[in-house]
Formats: C-alpha cells, sequence, structure tokens
C-alpha cells in the first residue's frame, strides 16, 4: 500500500503525469512530501489523502506557493489521514463467498447457490446467487443501492429546500460519498451494507453541501437538523468497515 511518498533529497523536479495533473514534491521540516496536484476551473484548494498518497486540487491560476501555504497549514491533518488509511487497510475483511452471511440494510442476507440463475435475485432473508456469484451480488447490490439511494436523496432534499441532485454510484474505497458545485451526489453502494440511519447521514451529508460546500460550523448545523445523531453514524461507518464483505 502507498500512502504519502517520501523521498530522499535533494527535491526533484515537478513530473508531468497527465495534461491537467503534475506530480510535486514539498519539503516539510527535512521530509520530502510527494503530491499530484491537479488544476481545474474550480475556484478552491483542495486535499485528500487515500491509498495512493496525496491529492490537491488547486484553481488554475493558484500559485504554486499559495498551493504550498495550503498544504503546509494543513499538515497535520495530511498525517493523520495518512494514519488513518494505513489501518484502514489492514482491517479489510476477507474475500466473501457462497454460504457467508451478507450485511444488507441493518439486517443480513444468507446467501444460496441456485445454478438456474444468471444473476441474483432476493426471497425474503435470502439472497439466492447463480453463475459468477460475486459479479451477480455485486450488480444486484448496486441495483438495489440505486433505487434505495434515489428515494433517499428525493426525502432529504425535500426536507432540506434544495433541488434534487443527479445521482452517481461509486466503489471508492476512500469516499462513502461526495458532491460536486455542479450539484451531482455520487454515493458508494457499499453503504448498503449499513443500517439505513447511517445511509440517511452520507445522504444528508452530501446534500447539505448543496447549501454549504465546505465543513464549517454553518454546515454541520445543517446535518445536525435533519440528523441530530449524526456522530454516531459517523463512528458506525469508521468501526463497521472491517465488518464488510469484499465484493
Amino acid at each position: 500500500m502507498r500512502q504519502l511518498e517520501f523521498l530522499l533529497s535533494p527535491l526533484p523536479p515537478p513530473l508531468r503525469r497527465r495534461a491537467a495533473e503534475t506530480r510535486c514534491y514539498l519539503d516539510l521540516d527535512g521530509t520530502i512530501l510527494g503530491y499530484l496536484l491537479k488544476r481545474s476551473d474550480r475556484r478552491s484548494i483542495g486535499l485528500t489523502v487515500d491509498t495512493e498518497g496525496l491529492h490537491v486540487a488547486a484553481p488554475q491560476r493558484a500559485p504554486q506557493a499559495m498551493v504550498e501555504r495550503f498544504i503546509l497549514a494543513n499538515r497535520k491533518w495530511v498525517m493523520r489521514k495518512t494514519r488513518d488509511w494505513a489501518r484502514y487497510r489492514e482491517t479489510l475483511p476477507q474475500t466473501w463467498r457462497i454460504g457467508d452471511k451478507l450485511p444488507f440494510i441493518g439486517a443480513e442476507l444468507s446467501t444460496r447457490f441456485s445454478p438456474e440463475l444468471h444473476g441474483a435475485r432476493r426471497l425474503d432473508g435470502v439472497l439466492e446467487v447463480g453463475a459468477l456469484p460475486v459479479t451477480a451480488v455485486t450488480d444486484w447490490l448496486r441495483m438495489e443501492a440505486l433505487s434505495l439511494f434515489a428515494d433517499r436523496v428525493a426525502h432529504y432534499a425535500a426536507k432540506l429546500g434544495v433541488p434534487r441532485p443527479r445521482i452517481g454510484l461509486s466503489n471508492a474505497q476512500t469516499r462513502w460519498g461526495t458532491c460536486t458545485e455542479t450539484g451531482r451526489v455520487t454515493l458508494n453502494w457499499r453503504l448498503l451494507h449499513f443500517r439505513l440511519e447511517v445511509i440517511d447521514y452520507v445522504v444528508v451529508h452530501e446534500l447539505a453541501h448543496l447549501l454549504e460546500l465546505n465543513h464549517s460550523d454553518r454546515f454541520w448545523a445543517i446535518v445536525a437538523a435533519i440528523v441530530p445523531d449524526y456522530l454516531v453514524a459517523k463512528k458506525e461507518l469508521r468501526t463497521g468497515i472491517r465488518q464488510l464483505p469484499d465484493l
């Protein structure tokens, strides 16, 4: 697993990766930090850390010095996220198999092989799976997720008084959801493994960004007004990952 990339001095020159992406390096008190810089038409600088390291999104015209000052100002956050993802990778579960229990919206589905099927179907508390079981289960879960998410997004968009956004599914290993400045909400289909209250928290979290595209006190006040016990859901997202099947 790769996290932040620590290299030896001297400081190497930026390495061009794609048209809008550049591999850059920053000296953090004698330690060289590698990060991927992506410039776009956005208006602010953003940081994310995942298993590939630090990613920085910046406006096209933001000076490199401004980008580096922003990273330095948030170095504690960057290092904390690095440690978090290192622990996350250590807790990933074993590969799921037919016969295992599948967590599903706060309950469990038994799984059973049905050779006559070409996909998967749910019969009460049993998920029958045909050929190519992992693919069949994943496809079924994605369809269930999209249907459920559309319903929950419509419900909470009305409560928050925001337009119903476009919805997409993700299989990200680092985020449960995202919301763009253009109003598109993407939700991780693996949220289906959590209870409904946790799913609702993530939905509300992303919809609240349509009102506040940040994590300010005002943003969290909006979330708390709809999901008063959101801290419980946040904790469950962090600790529950180790029980999820690796599909």
